[in-house]
């Protein structure tokens, strides 16, 4: 009889031993997905932080102003506008072998205003 007693209590032990270490790894579990949870809640919190610093921003005066300066060309009105002319083509006076970007700067001067083939001095 106290075989039995000894026997079932030692049954009874691992049984509640075995359900109390598997409350216990689901605690665990349910702890460490709780703070994983947390963690995502407070990054998500400051990713929408610096959302809504953007949304401002380009909600913002400024912001349209340069979008439709640099993007539309539009200007304000009294806005001074200067038109910048392309440079003029001159690869026709470059040397023979050479062309003309291959020319140092004084050389490129040098064609420009004492070639033959110049246009610009006809005395």
């Amino acid at each position: 009889m106290i075989k039995k007693i000894i026997l079932l209590s030692l049954l009874l032990i691992v049984i509640i031993g075995t359900h109390l270490g598997q409350r216990i790894r689901l605690w665990r579990q349910v702890n460490q997905e709780i703070r994983s949870l947390e963690e995502e809640k407070e990054r998500l919190e400051k990713e929408n932080q610096q959302l809504e610093r953007q949304k401002r921003y380009y909600q913002s005066p400024e912001f349209i102003e340069r979008e439709a300066r640099d993007k539309l060309g539009l200007t304000k009105k009294n806005d001074l506008i200067l038109i910048i002319p392309t440079p003029p083509d001159l690869s026709a006076l470059k040397p023979k072998g050479k062309s003309y970007h291959q020319l140092t700067p004084w050389q490129q001067w040098w064609q420009l205003f004492f070639s033959s083939n110049n246009s610009l001095f006809l005395f």
